[in-house]
């Protein structure tokens, strides 16, 4: 018994880690998938050209790629990449996996809310 009461209150105290931590990040105006919040974006009239940056603030595009031949080769490999996460998208999506996905989330928030209750009831 006394092994159960203490995974409760463990599980309890990570749910409400969890809980606070999000709710300080939205408080925040930080940037989650669940939150738009756009504070820190600036609009394309406001962005400098390259020739406009003090060279000391350039990337050094010589480092990234050694000639064009090796940036054309990275482009294609992007682009590559980019249709292959397409398919695995649309196979997800037809093949149902997401909605799966989302039962089975649901189910494991509803158990640990459930075991909360449980364990905060015995004490």
């Amino acid at each position: 018994m006394r092994g159960a009461k203490v995974m409760c209150i463990t599980l309890a105290i990570s749910l409400i880690a969890v809980s606070t931590a999000r709710s300080q990040a939205l408080s925040e105006g930080t940037r989650t998938p669940n939150n738009t919040h756009h504070s820190r974006r600036i609009s394309m009239e406001q962005l400098l050209k390259r020739a406009d940056v003090p060279k000391e603030h350039q990337w050094k595009l010589e480092d990234m790629f050694a000639d064009q031949k090796a940036w054309d080769a990275s482009f294609a490999e992007l682009k590559n990449l980019l249709k292959r996460t397409r398919r695995v998208s649309r196979q997800i999506k037809q093949r149902g996996i997401h909605q799966r996905m989302l039962r089975a989330r649901r189910r494991n928030f509803l158990s640990c809310r459930a075991s909360i209750r449980v364990c905060s009831h015995a004490s």
